[in-house]
């Protein structure tokens, strides 16, 4: 019985852990783009509000090893925060 007892307690104890984790790594995300949002990261700051502006004077630039369009690079940040966002939100985490 207190066996049982000791295994849930293990099993809640670690779902929580999970939780907690999963929360963090949300929170750098966050950070994460805020920080872009700020200038510390310029060049993708000023992609993200070109493409916010609609402005196709600014060029493609190469993130991540690959050439990529200002407004696909806006776009994608933008999706995936907000998709990651709602999921916290709903609970599917």
């Amino acid at each position: 019985m207190d066996n049982e007892r000791d295994e849930q307690d293990v099993e809640v104890n670690e779902e929580k852990q999970n939780e907690t984790d999963a929360d963090e790594a949300l929170i750098d995300e966050l950070l994460a783009f805020r920080e872009i949002l700020l200038g510390k990261h310029d060049d993708i700051r000023c992609l993200v509000f070109a493409a916010l502006r609609k402005d196709s004077s600014t060029p493609a630039v190469v993130f991540h090893g690959q050439e990529v369009d200002h407004t696909a690079l806006a776009v994608s940040v933008a999706t995936e925060l907000r998709n990651r966002v709602m999921k916290k939100i709903s609970g599917n985490w």
